[in-house]
């Protein structure tokens, strides 16, 4: 027997250049979906967003602000959608009285209201100028009487008094567009001195070209109306491509002026108008700014908006009682009041994290107070380059860990590292508002876990084939169970073993053999080679050559049991009771009888472990390898 090593069979002993080539192409896959995003994994990432909200729960939103929402009951009481111009001025004398420091609409006025008294009024005028009817005096009285039955002009009079009210418009087709040169043909001067950013940096002579989020169209509000408001802005909302609204741009491009939300124009007014800025680079928009404040805002200029739970988490008051007069004025006093809709029949409802119907107003509101309360949600500094890195490094780590230790270490450190990694990234988004990615890591952690495990389960599956092969022909199926079962117990080096060696040939075989010609000598030691051999086997014994016409077994190695010289003793005198039924078959069938002489001898000596290459051969063609023309055995 040739004393080399087994081959490798432990639950670690795979090709580390396998492993790393595994390690390094998953990696790379993973990293490439974290730089690409596509649609199925982003939308795995922003719903592991929306868990992270719900996990969290609602939290206190801050005092400064109210809303007075355009509700069901208002509907009812004070008419179907859209309201009249009269309908609005009352409500906006009923919230002014309360004495706000400052009220956002997120509605917005882009039509003539139709008052058919002030157009009556107009025709009586006119037809007066036309006879020559009416002094310059009823002229002047019948001008004043249309004025007071204009409605829009009696809206716009409320607006203008009392605290400052900020006016929303809405962008058309907002997308990806770059600043222009000339200003659009439909932009409305007065739109422009009241919701464009103060000041615009541009960092670099390529920043008019940058991507931002545009249009290429506006509806604006009716000039008497908008020239009345202290300021305007926009209210779109962009939805994630989930339809759910997690982003919320503080920077829209039309024409060659940057222009800001309702909400940010809407909390300047209330901050004393404190200067609005943005600052944008060749690579986007690079910081937004309210005063000394600095907004964190992606290259798009959008802002992640951190909700601060269901609908109702703002202190929100129905339009009918405001009109009503049902609701005190210390509920509305010195605070930001926002005046929207949140019945479902005016279809301003989005998708949130915490719910499926949640009104706009609500999310101008949540906008505002994370601003004002420096509540933000961050993306790590360098986004993205954090999550890069930490994938190379969870994939350089697992690397080296993993293919050490055995497969159920491998999948308990990789679930311990997914568990461990998800409670991480949620408390730094819960505590320190930084939402870091948590879905690419964790496709790292999980595939890296599971390649190296499938990796260790092919080479060990190829390893047992390879052991059985090489012992199933020369030793019990219960001991090639049991060396593919433990294969460690095949040791590696030389060791001293108690073991127990059986010899076993053919008395006179050289007579035997000169009394044959080589076809029917093949054939005798084939039946007498073949049923030994099964003996040997069936009893726990490894065979370990043939010799001609011996067999040469060991019992007790590769796998030790106590009883190995009692195994031997049985497969002598098994062999023994075969031969006498070989014999007597032998005997009548007209072919010469065989006696055998068998050795036994149990001691003390060197082992090194089986070579599971070696150079034996089955019993059934050994007769053929070890008989040539002209051999005596």
């Amino acid at each position: 027997m040739n004393p080399q090593s087994p081959p490798a069979s432990g639950p670690r002993s795979f090709s580390l250049r396998a492993i790393w080539l595994l390690v390094a192409g998953l990696t790379l896959g993973v990293l490439a979906l974290s730089v690409f995003r596509p649609q199925l994994t982003e939308f795995i990432e922003l719903k592991l967003v929306d868990l992270k909200f719900l996990y969290r729960g609602a939290v206190p939103a801050g005092r400064q602000l109210a809303i007075v929402a355009i509700d069901d009951d208002s509907l009812k009481s004070l008419g179907r959608w859209p309201w009249s111009r009269e309908v609005f001025s009352r409500l906006m004398q009923r919230v002014k009285e309360a004495q706000p420091r400052v009220i956002g609409l997120d509605i917005i006025f882009a039509e003539k209201s139709d008052s058919a008294v002030a157009a009556a009024v107009d025709r009586i005028r006119q037809k007066l100028a036309q006879r020559g009817l009416g002094s310059q005096e009823v002229q002047h009285l019948l001008r004043e009487e249309q004025q007071a039955a204009d409605l829009d002009l009696r809206l716009a009079e409320q607006i203008r008094e009392g605290c400052p009210t900020i006016l929303g418009f809405y962008f058309k087709k907002v997308g990806s567009t770059v600043l222009s040169s000339e200003p659009p043909q439909d932009l409305e001067p007065t739109v422009i001195q009241v919701s464009t950013y103060n000041l615009v940096r541009r960092l670099g002579q390529k920043a008019k070209n940058l991507p931002i989020i545009g249009a290429t169209g506006v509806e604006v509000n009716l000039p008497v109306i908008a020239t009345a408001a202290a300021g305007g802005g926009y209210f779109n909302m962009i939805p994630d491509p989930d339809g759910t609204v997690r982003w919320y741009p503080l920077a829209v491009a039309y024409g060659p002026f940057v222009f800001a939300p309702m909400s940010l124009v809407t909390l300047q007014h209330f901050l004393d108008n404190k200067p609005l800025g943005i600052a944008v680079s060749r690579l986007g928009v690079k910081e937004v700014r309210l005063g000394r404040d600095t907004i964190p805002v992606d290259r798009y200029g959008r802002f992640l908006i951190n909700y601060l739970g269901p609908p109702g988490s703002f202190p929100t008051y129905s339009a009918k009682a405001v009109v009503d007069g049902k609701i005190p004025a210390e509920a509305l006093r010195d605070k930001i009041v926002l005046i929207g809709a949140t019945a479902v029949g005016v279809y301003d409802m989005r998708v949130t994290p915490f719910s499926g119907v949640f009104p706009g107003i609500e999310i101008q509101a949540t906008v505002i107070d994370n601003i004002l309360r420096q509540n933000f949600l961050r993306l790590p500094p360098y986004h993205p380059l954090p999550e890069f890195l930490l994938i190379i490094f969870l994939g350089i780590s697992l690397g080296l860990i993993l293919p050490r230790v055995s497969a159920i270490w491998v999948f308990s450190i990789g679930l311990i590292l997914l568990a461990s990694y998800a409670a991480i990234n949620y408390a730094l988004f819960r505590c320190l508002g930084i939402n870091l990615g948590l879905f690419y890591p964790m496709l790292e952690i999980a595939l890296v876990t599971a390649g190296i495990n499938l990796q260790s389960f092919l080479a060990e599956e190829k390893a047992r084939a390879s052991l059985k092969k090489a012992f199933q022909s020369y030793v019990a199926p219960s001991v090639v169970e049991e060396i593919i079962k433990h294969p460690e117990r095949l040791r590696l080096g030389g060791e001293r073993r108690e073991l127990t060696i059986f010899f076993c040939d053919i008395r006179g075989f050289t007579t035997v053999s000169e009394s044959l010609n080589p076809e029917e000598l093949a054939l005798v030691l084939q039946n007498f080679l073949n049923p030994m051999s099964k003996i040997v086997v069936k009893h726990g014994g490894t065979i370990d050559k043939f010799m001609g016409d011996a067999i040469m077994a060991l019992y007790g190695v590769p796998l030790h049991f106590a009883d190995h010289a009692l195994r031997a003793c049985q497969t002598a005198m098994d062999m023994v009771e075969t031969l006498k039924v070989l014999n007597h078959k032998w005997a009548g069938q007209g072919r010469p009888t065989l006696k055998i002489g068998i050795g036994i001898n149990t001691g003390w000596r060197p082992w090194a472990t089986w070579d599971p290459t070696p150079s034996l051969i089955t019993p059934p063609s050994a007769t053929t390898s070890i008989w040539r023309p002209g051999s005596k055995g």
